[in-house]
């Protein structure tokens, strides 16, 4: 048995779906509740909370009547078990992977529900840096050591037509995450 108390949103600033029923819509009630994300293991859990909450009802068909604490995009009112479970995988990262995230999608278009392998955006991720001549001056440090180039030639190397060759290769976010392209 499902205690409703335990998965209500209580706190103002939590992660939630306020869930009700189209029938019940129709018939004039916005009964609900407000469910809180982080206390639900999966989409199958959230939804079994909603079928808890709405048993009055044969065949509940669940209405999402609003949302918070997580981007507009994931949001629509007939979200489904994947849509639920994009949510969780998205609240469940930690603030630097979502703002690299957020940052993958500025860069390549779309929004953070398009990139579901958080693993592949994590490999393209070469950093943050505060240029992109920082970033390319490391990369060419790194392969003038790799060659073992002695030091006269560390110092005619053309920095900067490295970094504007590289900038063909890569993309940068407005708040410096540098991806490598495909």
């Amino acid at each position: 048995m499902i205690n409703l108390a335990d998965y209500k949103m209580t706190d103002a600033s939590g992660i939630g779906i306020y869930v009700g029923t189209y029938a019940k819509y129709n018939s004039g009630s916005i009964f609900g509740m407000w469910i809180n994300l982080e206390s639900v293991s999966d989409a199958y859990g959230f939804f079994e909370v909603c079928r808890e909450l709405h048993k009055d009802e044969a065949d509940p068909e669940f209405m999402m009547q609003d949302y918070q604490g997580f981007p507009e995009e994931f949001y629509h009112e007939s979200m489904n078990i994947d849509d639920v479970q994009k949510v969780l995988d998205y609240i469940a990262l930690d603030d630097d992977d979502r703002e690299m995230l957020e940052a993958f999608c500025e860069c390549y278009g779309g929004d953070a529900t398009d990139a579901d392998n958080i693993e592949d955006v994590r490999e393209r991720c070469m950093g943050q840096f505060d240029t992109f001549q920082d970033f390319a001056d490391q990369c060419a440090d790194e392969e003038l050591a790799c060659m073992n180039a002695p030091e006269f030639c560390t110092r005619y190397f053309d920095y900067e037509a490295y970094a504007r060759d590289l900038k063909y290769d890569f993309s940068v976010s407005d708040n410096g995450y540098i991806f490598r392209d495909r």
